[in-house]
């Protein structure tokens, strides 16, 4: 199976990082203050000659909604050059089901429910160290073998929701690379992506580079990321803006997918 290799950027500045990618994701999943704009697809539209686009939308408020209708109505009537959205939304994708029905999407990572935070890594394979302190011992209690086969399917492994998305033209979903093996099974009709080398753990609309900044984005985001390192655990966590992931570079997972997004 050919793995296709797409580049997720923010910015038009960065189209130079796609040149040896086969497609490019562009938008945000996390942060509707990095949208989009119709200016931004409009170049990409006419100076893009060789790749398809991924338009990427995070979750969305009610401020931004005639902001987003407006661009998935120059994605429909570009849809040669722009063949997929990606929403993290299920307003978004109500809106583009009544309107643009044959518009190909994607199901973002905030709606496939996989549970991903590394810190579970050995509590779920019955790795976790007995803690002891001077009044008492710790002894770690025995995890089943059904919590990690529940750990390691997605939502996206139900029979149900497989055909909800067969009905409504959901093509593809997007998963995080989880630091134990996963257990995906999908319909021919419908493919996965693989995100690397960084996986989400958790987002907030309470972004902290926005609080300092007294609710005036400067994207600052895009500048500087935040690490804390190693606690109690084997990994270091990295804030970008409104999300904290964790830098994972195991490939045992990457044979699930038929594309993967580069994400550093």
């Amino acid at each position: 199976m050919k793995i296709e290799k797409a580049k997720l950027i923010h910015n038009i500045s960065e189209l130079n990082l796609c040149d040896k990618f086969d497609r490019i994701y562009f938008g945000d999943e996390f942060c509707e203050n990095k949208m989009p704009n119709l200016g931004n697809l409009k170049f990409l539209e006419k100076n893009v000659v060789d790749k398809k686009i991924t338009v990427v939308f995070p979750y969305i408020t009610q401020s931004n909604l005639k902001k987003i209708q407006a661009l998935i109505r120059f994605i429909s009537e570009n849809s040669l050059k722009f063949d997929e959205i990606l929403f993290n939304d299920w307003g978004i994708f109500y809106f583009i089901r009544e309107n643009y029905p044959k518009l190909k999407l994607v199901l973002g990572r905030l709606l496939t429910k996989q549970k991903t935070d590394p810190f579970a890594n050995d509590i779920i394979l019955n790795k976790q160290e007995m803690v002891s302190s001077k009044q008492k011992v710790f002894v770690p209690k025995k995890i089943s073998g059904d919590t990690f086969e529940y750990f390691s399917q997605s939502l996206i492994n139900s029979l149900i929701f497989q055909k909800f998305m067969i009905k409504n033209n959901i093509v593809r979903v997007e998963l995080d690379n989880l630091n134990w093996d996963m257990n995906i099974k999908l319909p021919k009709d419908v493919k996965a992506s693989i995100y690397f080398p960084y996986t989400k753990i958790s987002t907030t609309r309470y972004c902290g580079q926005l609080n300092m900044l007294k609710n005036n984005c400067s994207k600052q985001c895009e500048k500087s990321n935040i690490v804390l390192k190693k606690y109690r655990t084997k990994f270091s966590y990295v804030i970008k803006g409104n999300v904290v992931f964790f830098r994972n570079t195991k490939v045992s997972n990457i044979n699930l997918a038929d594309r993967i997004v580069y994400n550093d």
